[in-house]
């Protein structure tokens, strides 16, 4: 067994704190892009594999445990798979347990999320400007419009009828739920209403029936919701990483979820 402390030159009572200090201050004399020694290498892999271990806690307490156990080895004592507790076998043959991730493991993703960071952090910003302006464009006064419609189609679902959607003499197209098609071609012109923003109609009245619209604002509206309290928490608190990382990955559906939905 490796004697990692005298790798790094310390005592086995060392605080974290000191072997965390100890291990900076040798790679800054062991890497081999500051070291021209061709063993330096070497030793360096050699430090980052103590350093793995002691670093880590629970990799060190493990580490004492058998340190302390290794003479037992020496004089014939039971062996490793003796000692160890027996597990119960599992129901399937072909499985295998999945390897505990290692302190460089998690170090490596670690350093992954870190290189995200920067991309992240914009997807948290558009999310946060995104779902301020919805809220902006639900309070600010609505742009009203006549037009007559020049077409309309059925959306169906398994035979079903679902939806109308109308196709107006300005370009417009509108997606309206339980809106009858009788006439539709005749009689006085659409009105219908648009948010300021982002164009959302809100409603239409034709022939003295009012449909109410604007069904993301109304009952979809739990997704810009959720969007803007993580953007806002992802912006505030970006202290811990794998947090920051993950709400930004979470902030990230929220956000396509909602564009699909407005536009």
């Amino acid at each position: 067994m490796k004697d990692y402390y005298a790798i790094l030159g310390i005592r086995s009572t060392a605080h974290a704190a000191e072997i965390k200090r100890v291990y900076r201050r040798l790679v800054v004399q062991y890497h081999p892009d500051k070291n021209p020694d061709p063993q330096a290498h070497a030793y360096m892999a050699e430090i980052n594999e103590a350093y793995d271990v002691l670093g880590d806690p629970d990799s060190r307490a493990a580490y004492d445990l058998r340190r302390q156990q290794g003479w037992t080895e020496l004089i014939g004592g039971a062996t490793a798979a003796e000692q160890a507790p027996s597990t119960p076998r599992h129901r399937d043959p072909r499985y295998r347990p999945r390897p505990a991730p290692t302190t460089s493991a998690r170090r490596e993703r670690l350093e992954m999320m870190k290189m995200c960071i920067p991309y992240l952090r914009w997807v948290n910003y558009v999310g946060l400007a995104m779902t301020l302006l919805f809220a902006l464009d639900y309070v600010l006064p609505y742009a009203s419009s006549h037009a007559h419609v020049a077409s309309y189609s059925i959306v169906t679902s398994r035979s079903r009828y679902v939806a109308t959607r109308l196709h107006l003499d300005n370009g417009a197209t509108l997606r309206v739920y339980g809106f009858g098609t009788a006439g539709l071609s005749e009689g006085p012109p659409i009105q219908y209403t648009r948010t300021a923003v982002y164009r959302t109609p809100m409603s239409l009245d034709y022939k003295g029936l009012h449909v109410d619209m604007g069904y993301t604002y109304r009952a979809l509206g739990i997704f810009p919701m959720l969007s803007f309290i993580v953007s806002l928490i992802a912006v505030v608190y970006r202290k811990n990483v794998e947090f920051f990382f993950n709400a930004s990955f979470i902030n990230a559906v929220l956000l396509l979820i909602t564009l699909w939905l407005i536009l």
